[in-house]
């Protein structure tokens, strides 16, 4: 009897350790990312609903979070998308558009990607950022943002580290 009671106890403290430290999937996947030499751009028309980027002479950071896949519904993927862009060459950054008067030469830009096409655009309506350059290949950035659209109200936070990539112009 003893050693069955001691069984069981070892079997259930070796499943709750095996789910403590088991990945959440309704996290979704988180990409972080800056690029050297970039810009981005609203389009003239359909603003807000994507941002295009180019060779520039900026720093583009780019956050995707994208959600968890239903398997019970088809091309349901949503990947949320927070953009920032600073001059180049510069330590670090911040803005609190509760407090500051302007973004100076900082951009900032929110959009929401999905295989059905979002047709609406997104403004943001309060924002908190700041991040500060670790080495030639990292950032640490943070922020916290609230942006409306047609259908509704998003909020957006991370802090993390960013690193380097590269993107190909041709």
């Amino acid at each position: 009897m003893q050693k069955i009671f001691t069984a069981t106890v070892v079997a259930t403290l070796a499943l709750m350790a095996i789910a403590c430290n088991k990945v959440d999937p309704l996290e979704g996947a988180v990409e972080r990312k800056f690029y050297l030499n970039a810009e981005l751009t609203e389009p003239e028309e359909e603003t807000g609903t994507y941002i295009k980027w180019n060779k520039g002479e900026k720093t583009v950071f780019r956050f995707v979070l994208t959600h968890p896949d239903d398997k019970d519904i088809a091309d349901d993927e949503l990947s949320e998308i927070f953009w920032i862009e600073i001059p180049n060459n510069i330590p670090s950054f911040e803005y609190d558009s509760k407090t500051d008067s302007g973004l100076g030469e900082m951009e900032l830009y929110y959009t929401r990607a999905c295989y059905c096409y979002f047709e609406e655009g997104f403004n943001i309506t309060s924002v908190r950022v700041k991040g500060s350059k670790l080495n030639q290949q990292q950032w640490s950035v943070e922020f916290e943002m609230e942006s409306s659209g047609k259908y509704g109200d998003y909020g957006l936070e991370d802090k993390g580290t960013y690193t380097i990539d590269t993107f190909d112009w041709d």
